[in-house]
């Protein structure tokens, strides 16, 4: 049986950044409802030079499961719903419980 992927949403910002830390804020107040793992990505820090180089004006950037879902501004229903959507396709794309591949 093939087990739903877990959510991973990653959040690509930087320090002293208003839009990052509400970015932040709204995130994990989804994540008290659905949950997922977050990932946070400081853009700044030299580990992380071509994230830098991809998103240094566009910051926040929010993925999921590897994927861009947002950029700049994020509402929390906006996530939630994004999220909820991904789980439902993901439960579709599952074979049913009981059932074998032959």
């Amino acid at each position: 049986m093939t087990m739903a992927r877990r959510l991973l949403v990653t959040l690509y910002a930087r320090k002293y950044c208003g839009l990052c830390d509400h970015a932040k804020e709204v995130i994990e107040a989804v994540q008290a409802k659905v949950p997922f793992d977050l990932q946070e990505v400081d853009i700044d820090k030299p580990e992380n030079k071509a994230w830098w180089r991809q998103y240094t004006y566009e910051v926040p950037v929010v993925h999921l499961n590897g994927q861009e879902i947002f950029r700049h501004r994020l509402q929390p229903q906006d996530l939630h719903d994004v999220l909820i959507k991904y789980q439902q396709q993901q439960q579709q794309q599952q074979p049913p419980v009981g059932t074998s591949k032959q």
